[in-house]
């Protein structure tokens, strides 16, 4: 073969690898990955009558991000992928304000410091085109007096959810539902709490016998 007919072959060749990768890699995409989930602000269903939240403070193991999500292939063929979701802002930023938004802090009650343990939503591929997900949710409640935090109590609960692979829509109501429920339990305990438990005293009362 001579010097031009080696020419052309090795564009051939060059050319049908360019095509054979294009055809890989697109196969290969995802659907359009999701870059942030925003948490919506929302007043919270209760009037705290005991406290006001005063801080939160994040001890979550994984701050890197909020979900894991399921994004399935184009290519029905190749298994689903997982891909890392934070909450628009950050996750303690966007919780800090849930709170504070959904709350009132009234400051003549007592002060409540939440320690964010975790919280976390992780998926798997289900069946059909359906994605199973759990979400977590642990906080720590710690009293704020006189430069010390009294511990409270801890709170460790969350909720499963079944969506279709292509709509994210009952992933964010899902998620506000366990914030929420993990506040109303702090809510009910101190309702409970606040006249019998002596971490929360508000003063010594003295009584005499004769």
């Amino acid at each position: 073969m001579g010097s031009v007919g080696m020419y052309f072959l090795h564009r051939m060749l060059k050319v049908l690898l360019f095509c054979v990768g294009i055809s890989s890699w697109s196969f290969a995409q995802p659907v359009a990955k999701t870059q942030f989930l925003t948490l919506r602000l929302t007043p919270l269903p209760f009037t705290p009558q005991q406290f006001y939240i005063s801080d939160l403070v994040d001890e979550r193991e994984d701050r890197q991000a909020v979900a894991y999500l399921v994004a399935t292939n184009k290519n029905p063929a190749l298994p689903a992928i997982t891909q890392s979701v934070d909450l628009t802002g950050g996750g303690l930023h966007a919780i800090r304000e849930f709170i504070w938004q959904g709350l009132a802090r009234n400051m003549r009650l007592r002060p409540v410091e939440v320690r964010l343990q975790e919280c976390r939503i992780t998926e798997t591929a289900g069946t059909a085109g359906r994605v199973n997900g759990r979400i977590v949710v642990a906080m720590a409640f710690y009293l704020q007096r006189n430069n010390h935090a009294v511990h409270l109590v801890n709170y460790r609960g969350g909720a499963r959810y079944d969506r279709p692979a292509s709509r994210l829509t009952s992933l964010e109501p899902t998620l506000r539902q366990s914030l929420t429920d993990a506040l109303q339990f702090l809510n009910t305990w101190m309702n409970r709490e606040a006249y019998r438990n002596e971490k929360l005293a508000t003063g010594l009362q003295l009584s005499f016998t004769y």
